[in-house]
């Protein structure tokens, strides 16, 4: 089974050609074959530092189509709105990131069809006031997209700030948007909540 990670730098967490990075992606490449012994997983991290929702769609076919996976998550938006405020790229409409979206799915469905699991971007607001409302429209257009084209959505934004209020001593973030180690605990367990429920409902099927 083909598991490949899509995203920004929040997925590519340094990763390199041999290693899956210290982020959750890794944390997932541990975890999951030790509930699964009899799965023969292949675990791929092709997230990139700094990429925009129209970079996902410029290296699509290198990157995702041509691995063929069986599940892909898709974890972008933060700097389709960062970038914008910090003056570094024009701004990216909704209409213009919702297409990107779209497109990113669609082709992959009709490549490879695989199970897929969208994730929400987050921002802590004390930090990154500046564009957490540009961040909360493309929140909603990710929901819209989940909702006709994806098979599992992750409420990141909320499922953060949840933790943050029941876990104050804990520190998800130190910039609002990289996480710490606990954050990326925290992003695996839910993505590994969603994988295992394909996984099981694909098993029940047989």
């Amino acid at each position: 089974m083909k598991i490949l990670f899509q995203g920004d730098s929040v997925t590519d967490a340094g990763r390199t050609e041999n290693s899956l990075g210290f982020g959750y992606p890794s944390i997932i490449a541990k975890e999951l074959p030790e509930i699964y012994p009899d799965i023969e997983f292949q675990f791929y991290n092709r997230g990139i530092s700094g990429n925009r929702s129209i970079d996902l769609v410029n290296r699509w076919q290198t990157d995702t189509l041509d691995i063929s996976p069986d599940i892909l998550t898709i974890l972008i938006g933060v700097n389709d709105c960062w970038h914008y405020a910090e003056g570094t790229a024009e701004y990216v409409t909704n209409e213009e990131f919702e297409n990107n979206l779209r497109k990113l799915i669609t082709d992959a469905k009709s490549k490879s069809n695989p199970k897929i699991i969208l994730i929400e971007p987050y921002v802590f607001e004390y930090q990154h006031n500046h564009f957490r409302g540009d961040l909360l429209e493309k929140i909603e257009v990710i929901r819209k997209v989940s909702m006709e084209l994806a098979d599992y959505l992750i409420p990141l934004d909320g499922l953060i700030f949840a933790a943050r209020t029941s876990e104050k001593n804990v520190e998800f973030s130190s910039d609002g948007v990289h996480p710490s180690p606990e954050g990326h605990e925290l992003i695996a367990m839910y993505i590994m909540d969603a994988i295992c429920d394909i996984i099981d409902s694909q098993n029940n099927e047989k």
